[in-house]
């Protein structure tokens, strides 16, 4: 336990304590094992089915607190080394690289990250043009705009919003931010 004065615990109460952070400690090594063999069971059964891994997506590591997101990197590499489950990280490398430097001050984060991710592509922006109908559409925007009796036309109003969106270059991120705005107000 956190701030224990060992030294001013009994013989009885030092062995008492021991025992209850050995037992924590087995039910959590108890407790890892029958996760991890609930996955492995879990993949094989999904790789029976469908002839192809299960995957377990991770979205936004980047984005957690950084000692969360190296430890859950670290579990993912070391402890869920499952065959037949395959983890998808979906990161801003950059982002995260400075949530490393954060906990572990200089040191290598290439190699670092090499060490953890097995394979690692990039993919392609999305043409925001594209993005921005697509979100209309998901946000039910165009409906709104078409109901609201309003002279503006749902492409003259996707045109100007991709317009503002590549002035500002925004993100696809705030532009999605600044759309869901719209749709509330």
């Amino acid at each position: 336990k956190v701030g224990l004065d060992v030294d001013s615990l009994s013989a009885d109460e030092l062995v008492s304590h021991s025992e209850e952070l050995a037992k924590a400690y087995a039910d959590d090594l108890a407790s890892r094992e029958h996760l991890k063999s609930a996955l492995e069971q879990l993949g094989a059964a999904v790789a029976e089915e469908t002839k192809k891994p299960l995957l377990v997506i991770v979205d936004e590591l980047d984005r957690c607190r950084p000692t969360y997101a190296i430890e859950l990197l670290e579990r993912i590499k070391h402890l869920f080394s499952i065959p037949g489950v395959v983890f998808v990280l979906g990161i801003d490398k950059e982002q995260l690289g400075r949530s490393i430097s954060a906990v572990y001050g200089e040191i290598d984060v290439e190699g670092y990250l090499h060490r953890l991710v097995d394979v690692e592509t990039h993919l392609p922006r999305a043409p925001k043009d594209q993005f921005v109908s697509q979100l209309l559409a998901d946000l039910h925007l165009a409906e709104f705009l078409e109901d609201s009796g309003s002279d503006a036309s749902v492409d003259s109003f996707e045109q100007v919003f991709t317009l503002l969106a590549n002035s500002q270059d925004l993100t696809l991120r705030e532009i999605e931010q600044a759309a869901r705005k719209f749709s509330l107000i």
